[in-house]
This record gives C-alpha cells, structure tokens and sequence, in this order.
C-alpha cells in the first residue's frame, strides 16, 4: 500500500465521484470506480473524523485507515452510517460479500442481476452522503 495524505484521499474520492445516472447500463470499469469512489470516501471521512493527515497514521485506538483494506461495512460502521452495503450472490451461487466486489467486477465473475443493482444503488446512496458530509463537515 502506497501512503498518501487526507487531501489526496478526499480529491481521490472527487475525481471517481462521477458516476451518478444508474438507469444507464453500467460497464465493469464503470461499477468498480464506484466502488473505489466509495471506499476513498469512507476512508477520507475516517481520516478526518480522527485529525489524521496521512494514511500510516493511528487513530486512538492504534488502526491506520490502510488497516481497512476494501472493507466497506466496516468503514461503514466506523463512520456512523446505518447500514451496510450487502452481499451478492453469483450465478454459481458464491456469496460476495462488499469488500470482495471490486474483484468480482475486475474478473468478471457473473452475478445475480437484481441484487447487484441493489447494492449498485446502495453503493450510490453511500456516495451521495459522502458528498454531502465531506463539502460540509461531519454529521
């Protein structure tokens, strides 16, 4: 894992950010940048929450924001929200849970249609509150 700072995280977020308009079909490429987008926000609001300005940094409890990995729920959890992004089942019937879906976009594994538009819009309820959360502050 490469190091970087709060403000390469957060501008991270804003550049993967884009993808709004899920009534279009999204490409591979496409859901895993949502992803991405997702898990940099996550991580920049962790970042700011705990005052730290660069990934290897500890917060109070001695975890760095790379300590994380992709997982999703648990950044979830450990910035206030809700709810969590849910698994997915593969046509073969594999569950796949968040922190694994960026890998079964990347190798193109097929999954059941429905509960991947399910979570696709979850992924994009998570980032439109992140959105809102990092332009003013933390709620």
């Amino acid at each position: 894992m490469i190091h970087v700072t709060d403000r390469e995280m957060e501008n991270a977020f804003r550049k993967h950010k884009h993808l709004k308009d899920l009534s279009r079909t999204l490409t591979i490429t496409d859901k895993m940048v949502l992803f991405y987008a997702v898990e940099c926000g996550l991580k920049s609001l962790y970042m700011r929450k705990h005052r730290l300005s660069q990934t290897y940094q500890k917060d109070p409890n001695g975890k760095d924001v790379t300590d994380f990995g992709h997982n999703l729920n648990e950044l979830l959890k450990q910035n206030g929200f809700s709810y969590t992004i849910p698994k997915i089942a593969a046509k073969d019937s594999t569950q796949i849970e968040a922190d694994s879906l960026h890998q079964a976009w990347r190798y193109g594994k097929t999954v059941e249609e429905q509960k991947e538009k399910n979570c696709l819009k979850m992924l994009n309820k998570v980032l439109n509150e992140l959105g809102r959360k990092l332009s003013g502050g933390i709620s």
